[in-house]
């Protein structure tokens, strides 16, 4: 009884839309099938709750599921297989996983490498490879090689992408991202041009290759482009929430082009997600980089005095304690960019350079600018 039980909530977590509303079901339905035993229902469940997870960029949780049903998979592919009925591939969950995992600092290099070796021994010989270039390019970002990074990711373009990638245009988001550390500022604007005239339909991924693009547009004297992606981008997390990182972008953009008002809001409406996940740290790393610049910019432009509201809660404590005169652009500025530097040189000592640190001071350093641009 139990396990149909289970069974019941699946079928009806399959049936709703509503993300928080399927997680609570799917959690209950993984509690059900353990109580009795049903190692099939679990299963079921957890492969579901692994997109779930990522979708509300919960990493932790998705990467605690997803370990879950590797192992399961790997003892028995054909009772647990890659693929169970209405679930995604495993292996292109695991690809969804790594990917956080090799932007992270929660593990060391040689962890992240071992994961990407056993992901690419469950492929087989041949299969995966723009996905496994991917990872390879997100690694070594994360360890400051971009030049490695920049061979991967070219790599992984002239492979066609498979079942276990998101589509080309997801790919050429992070080539943007590996073009933007390197300040190539046409490089930026190839990886993202397309986003701009035919945008995928997934909410959150335009949002954050268009967000790449703005500086970008606007040193390639592309302002009216800029301008016309901000909005879109502006919809498109309206429309659905997305990381702190992206409005920070969003942010610094409202900033260099003197919407100093939506760039307030953009900051208010990022800080409440800036922690996230425990082991999402490269989330966090972004947002904490581009809030800081953000703040530091408005107080240089007088707005020093300006109240944060919508900060005074839970989720923003760990970064801005509650006190009774609440937070100001002025107050809050040294703690964001002091919270920014700690978690830059962490991620730099594990991987032994200076790059995190110095792409968090350029950024600052072009925010307090009065210019808008180069490529900040």
């Amino acid at each position: 009884m139990t396990a149909a039980r289970s069974l019941a909530l699946i079928a009806r977590a399959d049936r709703t839309w509503q993300l928080e509303e399927q997680a609570s079901l799917l959690v209950e339905a993984v509690s059900l099938a353990r109580e009795a035993d049903d190692l099939d229902a679990e299963y079921a469940a957890r492969m579901r709750l692994v997109p779930n997870s990522a979708v509300r960029f919960e990493v932790s949780e998705a990467v605690t599921h997803l370990a879950w049903c590797v192992v399961r998979h790997d003892s028995d592919p054909t009772r647990f297989p890659r693929r169970a009925s209405g679930t995604e591939d495993l292996l292109y969950l695991e690809d969804w996983t790594l990917r956080q995992l090799a932007m992270s600092d929660a593990l060391s290099p040689v962890q992240v490498e071992d994961l990407i070796a056993e992901h690419a021994r469950r492929l087989g010989p041949g299969a995966g490879e723009h996905a496994l270039e991917t990872l390879g390019a997100l690694h070594a970002w994360t360890l400051g090689d971009v030049a490695l990074a920049s061979a991967h990711i070219g790599a992984a373009l002239r492979v066609p992408g498979d079942g276990l990638a998101h589509c080309v245009r997801c790919t050429r988001d992070i080539a943007a991202q590996i073009a933007e550390a390197a300040g190539d500022a046409a490089a930026v604007v190839m990886a993202v041009d397309d986003f701009a005239t035919d945008p995928c339909d997934d909410l959150d991924q335009p949002a954050s290759a268009l967000s790449r693009g703005l500086f970008a547009w606007l040193a390639s004297d592309r302002r009216e482009d800029a301008d016309s992606a901000y909005g879109v981008a502006v919809r498109r997390v309206a429309a659905r929430p997305t990381t702190a990182e992206v409005r920070g972008r969003l942010a610094r953009y409202a900033l260099v082009t003197g919407r100093l008002d939506e760039a307030v809001g953009h900051v208010e409406a990022a800080l409440p997600y800036v922690h996230g996940s425990a082991l999402a740290t490269h989330l966090r790393l972004g947002a904490l980089r581009e809030i800081a610049a953000v703040l530091a910019g408005l107080q240089r432009r007088g707005l020093g005095e300006r109240r944060l509201t919508g900060v005074d809660v839970p989720s923003v404590r760990p970064l801005l304690p509650a006190r009774g005169e609440g937070w100001t652009v002025a107050t809050a500025a040294p703690v964001v960019l002091t919270a920014a530097r700690e978690l830059a040189g962490r991620f730099d000592v594990r991987a032994g350079t200076m790059f995190h640190v110095e792409q968090l001071q350029r950024t600052v350093r072009g925010a307090e600018s009065q210019v808008p641009g180069p490529l900040l």
